[in-house]
């Protein structure tokens, strides 16, 4: 089957079927989830239906390659041009996940930078240059963009479009700026900068993980008690020792929740809105 006529689900379901190496965590890691599961962790209260991948419940799985798998550059190329034949729904599961495996990196939080902001703008001027209609919108998200909060000093933008899933529409265009594939999930991909502090999500325009993430924000840049609880958390799991950043964004997932069903509250009280790109 043509990899255009392939849901994200039915990768989902069929990948479920296959045995590997699965990490969780959230906006400034890496969002590789469980296939099939949902969740929800990390910086903007994310979710299978929401954040990591969607528009929709489900999730993305990383499968180690076994014998007989294609190498990572033909699944790219089928990928790329939807024409191409799928080769099997095995070799289609593995195509999803992270490009280059887990990596540990030290998690520093430092003190809200008022530069943040000016250095979204440039990102932004960039992405837009580079995908014109194709970005629908493009978001600052995560705590670089919550205003007295502590973070890693990584940018997280959100950039929504037709269809994540359609690389051909954005991703050349984005790796001629500069960034580089790090994730692929269904309904959603993560490209990088070089300097790895930067982090462009593409996720659907419309979708569950675009409101999410704006939701989380919103409700973090609104209320002071929140976002104080949350700094207190993070600069707690912070001072561990963690085999990845992957484990850290998990471990902060009860936190996250909690935050996440104040932040419906509040958007069902106030009758929120995603508003404007900003």
């Amino acid at each position: 089957m043509p990899l255009s006529r392939m849901s994200p689900h039915a990768v989902s379901r069929q990948a479920g079927n296959l045995q590997g190496d699965v990490e969780s965590v959230g906006v400034g890691e890496d969002p590789l989830v469980p296939v099939g599961r949902a969740h929800q962790h990390d910086d903007p209260g994310v979710v299978r239906d929401g954040d990591a991948g969607d528009g929709g419940p489900g999730g993305g799985g990383w499968v180690r390659p076994g014998p007989g798998f294609p190498s990572p550059q033909a699944l790219h190329r089928a990928i790329i041009d939807p024409s191409r034949t799928a080769l099997d729904t095995q070799h289609v599961a593995y195509q999803f996940g992270l490009v280059g495996g887990p990596e540990k990196r030290e998690i520093r939080l430092v003190p809200y930078q008022a530069a943040w902001p000016d250095r979204f703008r440039r990102e932004r001027a960039q992405i837009v240059q580079a995908l014109g209609a194709a970005a629908r919108r493009v978001d600052h998200i995560g705590s670089t963009a919550v205003p007295g909060l502590m973070a890693k000093a990584i940018i997280d933008i959100d950039v929504s479009v037709a269809d994540p899933d359609n690389e051909s529409a954005y991703l050349p265009a984005l790796e001629r700026a500069g960034y580089h594939l790090r994730v692929r999930e269904p309904g959603h991909r993560l490209v990088r900068t070089a300097a790895r502090d930067v982090h462009v999500h593409i996720c659907a325009a419309g979708g569950a993980w675009e409101r999410r993430h704006l939701l989380f924000r919103d409700w973090l840049r609104h209320d002071p008690v929140d976002r104080d609880r949350y700094q207190q958390v993070k600069r707690n799991l912070a001072r561990r020792g963690w085999p990845s950043m992957n484990d850290y964004a998990a471990a902060k997932s009860p936190f996250i929740d909690d935050i996440t069903r104040h932040a419906e509250r509040w958007a069902l009280e106030t009758s929120w809105t995603l508003g404007d790109a900003i």
